[in-house]
């Protein structure tokens, strides 16, 4: 019978797949008939897959043959790559009898109704001594690709972290599963996360699908997060969709990681898809779009996922795809995210070998630059430079095969830079049948709308649209929030437009260089003089408000002598190691500036140090790295330089992208930009909500959130008033009052480590440190264990409390319980002895509960106690008030606990063993010695027969079921019951005590 949590969670999941998307659910019970517990695969049904799919390639040996292939695939992420290579593409395999390999493909993509779509509940699987049950598992053709894990609202303390814990635990306890699973999904109803199989991500770097797309619903995620997730990424077509075209491995840091796509992702690449594929089937005549997806969001990978996609569709004909950047960097960030991704893409080097590649009609995927699309410059070998240029005119004037062919498509990066002026017309002239699609991380400015209106189709800006708001709402990046601190180190009007001027990077070179000489020398003294001021002012801050966080910066400076400027006055405060020049090397620098030249590979290595090393820990740049240049350990930009449009929106959003214990992204503007926002910003305020916010907002915040725990706990007289006891045992005792006070303190903590040590934090420090020893004391209490996060996030909240008088009281009033049979003999007999109080009462239930939660899939007699104990602990926290009403119960069952625990060992007989004899007793109603009598005599009698690995063979398994049954109706028979009665019992036990030995003796009986 379901519990309450399976009937509430479960189902809806089940229920949406079975009756709307057309899964075929089948029970546990009747999976149970056809099954090995020790294999993941359902194989019986994967092998008449095979055969189905492959009619008249392979035979039934061949079939299992391939089964047992993948059975051997290792149960490890490699594993798992290895096993997503065979699922997209085949496996090659040599049947019996034939001199040569066929692909046997495990799914058929081009039928989606020749598959087998199945779900099940509570599936049981075990792996050497681990045995484990996922909540719901989906098969196609009998192979496991997903699973979710599932958690009640109705209760307080199963959450989204709880379910988070048992993936990793199922992920390491029973990998074989996980050999095969593509990713997981967790979910307590208010919210459904997903990750890919194996991944380290945190809880809250875990993704949210918020799109149904293709299907339209009239529901929000946020309306109904289960069934927008379910059809989004659970109905068919799109979960074949999502594992053909949208997982892929790559390395990282030298680590194999395994990547899936974000739902704007998966709806930009099929619109582009849908639109490229009607057209050239003439069921349409749509060649151009717009993807306007904001910055940190994925739109290197969206590119790539369309790319993939595109040439792998066999009704485009072995297409031609033209990837274009504007910059040689982002060439080689896309060039190393293809690389990364184990694809193959050819690299259009040089306008020469650009040319010839189109010239020559190429197919596959070609990345270059726009600067590429122009005439061969003049050579030392005159032929060459004469025979490019006529391959150039030809290729322009529409005379070449790829010229007139429908299926070539050019996707182009950060199209309001690259659309414009000679290049983009050569482009579309060598390009003239092409479809065109431009992605942009920027909206389109108020100027440039004319321009990509008349680039799109009549009456669309933007075939795909992900805004700064959308992206941080979902988590995808962070808000960003500036200061202004331009009043006090403000630069005079001559000084900011002269250094500017000398910088301006659409300039040629020969325009660079007259506009430098402008910078005369005595400009140069008063940029120094001001640099002086505010690097002191950056080094302060960096040291006092980021670098205890854990987390880097950049320094922006106006043009490349203010980087030489900077480097040296921040080594006057911080250590020379801590920051690092980047910029780019001209010819006739000056020696001031030619110590800062760097090599291509000593940038890249500072770049990789920076991400992930300890230093450098600030970059100092003027034009690199403030496009393109993703870190997420990146959280401040000290921007001292006048940027506007897309350039400024580019800059900032450096800071943007999450990770672990980073909340905001912060700008702390010298240059004046912030002070109006507006004026820089030429697009339309519909488009740049959320672009930034005010510093201030969040002192506003921490201020509010305050107040509100201030209230929660009864005002400052009360908290100075009451004691740690009053409020933890007390007052927090109610689960509804201690989850709120969690959250609620959580969000303060997070405000208060961002914004410490701003002054504005002193009128509250006193009342924040005892609000913090109560959250402290609670989590120890109620969690059982020191708060995990506690240390790592909270870093500068630890600080402070750390040696606090609070401190040591949580220590002496609040020690950590220990989750062992002889700490809950103490408890117990505290209670026997009548010394209970109700803090020692807390710590039983808590005991109790977390004894359930890791044994209630042992057995019937485990899980019937389990059962009782959830019960109770339940009425306690509906009823917290009253927990010394609940006395003896608790008594009782931790009496109860420890004889479980300790009875195996009393009876002579291993944990295994233990179990049946339990199932006996109860089942039969004997004593349990007879039980014991009962499982010593079956164990000799099946101890040959039950050899290590019995379980995978079904003839071994049919002789021992047989030997149980006759067994246990030699022992019913001895009770004189009614033949229609016995049968009936026989019938009720038999399975369930053949089920245990199956479960747990998989090894053999010793």
């Amino acid at each position: 019978m379901p519990t309450p949590e399976e009937r509430i969670s479960e189902y809806p999941f089940v229920n949406i797949l079975s009756n709307e998307l057309g899964w075929k659910y089948v029970p546990p019970s009747e999976l149970r008939e056809e099954r090995d517990y020790n294999s993941a695969l359902l194989k019986d049904r994967l092998i008449r897959a095979l055969l189905r799919i492959n009619a008249g390639k392979i035979s039934k040996e061949d079939a299992e043959q391939v089964v047992k292939k993948l059975e051997y695939l290792p149960h490890t992420i490699e594993g798992n790559r290895d096993f997503l290579e065979i699922l997209k593409n085949g496996l090659s395999f040599k049947p019996k009898g034939s001199k040569f390999h066929k692909t046997v493909w495990l799914i058929d993509y081009d039928n989606i109704e020749n598959n087998e779509f199945l779900v099940t509940r509570q599936f049981y699987i075990k792996e050497g001594e681990n045995r484990r049950r996922p909540d719901i598992v989906l098969f196609i053709n009998g192979i496991p690709v997903v699973v979710i894990e599932v958690k009640s609202p109705t209760t307080e303390t199963e959450t989204l972290e709880v379910a988070y814990y048992q993936i990793k635990d199922y992920e390491s306890a029973v990998p074989k599963l996980f050999v095969f699973n593509q990713f997981n999904i967790i979910s307590d109803w208010t919210e459904v996360l997903y990750a890919p199989t194996f991944s380290d991500a945190p809880l809250d770097m875990w993704g949210k699908w918020k799109d149904p797309y293709p299907h339209n619903l009239n529901v929000t995620y946020e309306e109904d997060p289960i069934r927008v997730t379910a059809y989004g990424m659970l109905s068919k077509e799109n979960l074949i969709d999502i594992i053909r075209n949208f997982i892929f491995f790559r390395y990282e840091k030298n680590k194999l990681v395994k990547i899936i796509a974000r739902y704007m992702q998966f709806r930009a690449t099929n619109k582009i898809h849908y639109r490229v594929l009607r057209t050239y089937l003439s069921e349409d005549n749509k060649k151009t779009g717009l993807i306007w997806h904001t910055q940190g969001s994925g739109k290197s990978l969206t590119m790539f996922f369309t790319a993939w996609k595109l040439y792998r569709t066999e009704k485009l004909d072995n297409p031609t795809i033209v990837i274009v950047v504007d910059r040689d960097n982002l060439e080689q960030q896309m060039f190393e995210t293809f690389q990364k991704h184990k694809f193959n893409v050819k690299r259009a080097s040089s306008i020469p070998k650009l040319i010839e590649m189109l010239y020559n009609d190429e197919r596959g995927i070609i990345l270059t630059t726009v600067q590429k699309f122009q005439e061969p410059r003049e050579s030392k070998d005159k032929g060459r430079t004469r025979r490019y240029r006529e391959m150039f005119e030809a290729l322009k004037s529409g005379n070449r095969p790829i010229n007139k062919r429908q299926n070539v498509i050019v996707l182009t990066d950060e199209s309001h830079r690259s659309q414009y002026g000679v290049l983009a017309i050569n482009m579309r002239a060598m390009l003239s049948n092409a479809f065109i699609f431009g992605f942009t991380g920027t909206p389109v400015a108020k100027d440039e709308r004319n321009t990509f209106e008349k680039f799109n189709p009549p009456g669309e800006l933007y075939l795909d649209r992900y805004s700064i708001e959308e992206s941080i709402r979902d988590g995808f990046t962070v808000p960003i929030y500036y200061q202004y601190r331009g009043v006090k180190y403000k630069v005079d009007k001559e000084l900011a437009d002269k250094l500017f001027e000398s910088e301006f990077w659409m300039l040629d070179e020969g325009a660079k260089k007259k506009l430098q000489k402008k910078v005369d020398r005595k400009l140069l003294l008063k940029l120094r003089k001001r640099i002086e001021l505010v690097a002191k002012d950056i080094a302060e801050h960096y040291q006092k408000y980021i670098e205890p966080l854990g987390f880097k910066g950049q320094v922006v400076a106006v043009n490349r002598w203010a980087c030489a400027y900077y480097k040296e006055e921040l080594d006057k405060y911080l250590p020379p190691e801590w920051s690092e020049v980047v910029f780019s090397p001209r010819d006739d620098d000056p020696p001031e500036l030619r110590k800062y030249h760097k090599s291509k590979e000593k940038i890249e290595e500072i770049v990789e140090k920076f991400r992930h090393g300890d230093t450098p820990k600030l970059l100092i740049v003027t034009n690199m790295l403030l496009t393109g240049f993703d870190a997420p350990v990146n959280q401040v930009m000290y921007l001292d330089k006048p940027l506007r449009d897309h350039n400024l929106l580019q800059a900032i959003a450096r800071v943007n992208r999450p990770a672990p214990r980073k909340e905001f992204g912060l700008i702390v503007d010298y240059s004046g930009v912030f002070e109006n926002l507006e004026k820089v910003l030429n697009f339309y305020q519909e488009d740049i909500k959320g672009v930034a916010y005010n510093y201030d907002s969040l002192k506003e915040g921490f201020k509010n959130l305050y107040n509100e725990l201030v209230e929660f706990l009864g005002g400052i007289d009360q908290i100075n008033k009451n004691t740690l006891d009053y409020y933890v045992i007390g007052y927090l005792r109610d689960p509804a009052k201690g989850k709120f006070f969690e959250e609620k303190y959580q969000q303060l903590a997070k405000l208060f480590e961002f914004i410490s040590p701003d002054p504005f934090l002193a009128p509250y420090i006193d009342t924040y440190k005892k609000i913090t020893a109560i959250y402290k004391a609670y989590v120890r209490k109620y969690k059982g264990k020191k708060d995990r996060k506690f240390r790592e996030y909270y870093k500068k909240t630890e600080k402070i409390i750390e040696r606090s008088v609070e401190a040591k009281e949580i220590e002496d009033k609040f020690p950590l319980i220990k989750f062992d049979v002889e700490y809950l003999e103490k408890l117990s007999s505290k209670i026997e002895n009548g010394e209970a109080d109700d803090s020692k009462l807390i710590d039983l239930a808590v005991v109790l509960k977390s004894w359930s939660e890791r044994n209630k899939n042992k057995g019937p007699a485990y899980q019937k106690l389990s059962e009782r104990i959830e019960k109770l602990i339940k009425r306690i926290y509906e009823n917290a008030e009253k927990i010394k009403e609940f006395t003896k119960q608790l008594h009782e069952l931790s009496q109860e606990v420890i004889e479980i625990e300790k009875e195996p060992v009393k009876y002579g007989l291993s944990s295994e063993e233990f179990l049946l004899m339990s199932f006996l007793h109860e089942k039969l109603g004997v004593d349990k010695q007879t039980a014991k009598k009962y499982v010593l005599e079956l164990k000799e009698e099946l101890k040959d027969k039950m050899f290590d690995g019995w379980t995978t063979r079904e003839s071994a398994k049919a002789e021992v079921e047989q030997s149980v049954r006759l067994f246990l109706l030699v022992k019913l028979a001895e009770m004189n019951l009614e033949p229609s009665e016995l049968e009936k019992k026989l019938d009720s036990i038999h399975k369930e005590f053949f089920e245990l030995l199956v479960e747990n003796f998989d090894e053999g009986w010793k």
